[in-house]
């Protein structure tokens, strides 16, 4: 029989083995909470070669009008963006298959809002069907049969050409690279693009004084807007709402940046008459006379 003194001894003794195994035994590590939360970079998908809106430069960095929107958006709304550059037509795939989250910029169309929810317009533009210099130029795309006219593969551009004109009349190229080649070697006089982004190519391709534009007649006119695969509204009221944050001295800022009122089409090509253009041939140096009081 074991004494009450012996069981207390017995007691402490199992009270410190206990206590020495807690001490002794491997501790689950558990995870420690950050001391603040870091968002997930939002993946925007963006076009490599629309230049001056989105585009990728020479060091293969996104750059552009619409890129510094989001870079600035980047600023004010605290969450990263991480830009996937593709071709036009692999942007809008990237964003439906939800492997961008948004499109940097596009315009919307009856077309793309069965599969795409629009949020913040970012900027008008205009589109315009550019001509050969040696063809008349037409007020509209009507106007420029039968000849067949380049567009960029999946821009709006070519859905609303398509319930205007015949189908063989339009020639669908995957990049703008390709259109300007077309331009080069003949097998197309004409083409429709946004109206910038055309000049840009043009004068890219040493192309810009063939060419030209009828300036009061655009083909279309839109904005610029963010877009998000259908379902995905409450990230396009996130995207709003950094948005919103931008003043509108911040927009002007960039707007001016990128010299956009600025690009231009040559005006002479746009205006003079084959007649008027011979004549300046044959009048390569000419007087003018200028009043002594002004």
């Amino acid at each position: 029989m074991v004494s009450n003194n012996g069981m207390k001894g017995l007691s402490v003794i199992a009270v410190w083995l206990f206590l020495l195994g807690a001490v002794s035994a491997p501790v689950a590590a558990t995870p420690v909470a950050a001391a603040t939360s870091v968002a997930q970079p939002l993946r925007v998908a963006y076009c490599e070669e629309c230049a001056p809106f989105q585009f990728r430069d020479e060091a293969g960095e996104p750059a552009g009008l619409l890129m510094d929107h989001w870079r600035l958006w980047s600023k004010k709304s605290g969450r990263p963006v991480q830009f996937l550059p593709a071709r036009w037509s692999e942007t809008l795939a990237l964003v439906k298959t939800g492997r961008a989250d948004l499109h940097a910029g596009l315009f919307r169309t009856e077309q793309r809002l069965r599969t795409l929810s629009f949020g913040t317009p970012l900027h008008r533009s205009e589109t315009h069907l550019f001509v050969h210099h040696t063809l008349p130029l037409p007020k509209t795309a009507q106007a420029a049969l039968p000849f067949r006219i380049g567009v960029l593969a999946g821009d709006s551009l070519e859905s609303h050409l398509r319930r205007h004109l015949p189908t063989s009349t339009l020639v669908p190229h995957t990049t703008f690279s390709e259109v300007m080649t077309a331009l080069k070697e003949g097998s197309l006089l004409l083409f429709a693009a946004d109206t910038l982004t055309g000049i840009h190519h043009l004068k890219e391709h040493g192309l810009l004084t063939s060419y030209r534009y009828h300036r009061q007649a655009p083909l279309t006119q839109a904005m610029w807007r963010v877009a998000a695969a259908k379902g995905r509204e409450a990230l396009l009221a996130e995207v709003e709402a950094g948005f919103a944050r931008i003043t509108p001295a911040e927009l002007a800022a960039i707007t001016a940046r990128w010299g956009v009122s600025e690009a231009r089409a040559p005006p002479t090509l746009a205006t003079l008459t084959p007649e008027e253009r011979a004549w300046i041939r044959d009048h390569p140096i000419i007087d003018l006379g200028i009043d002594g009081r002004w």
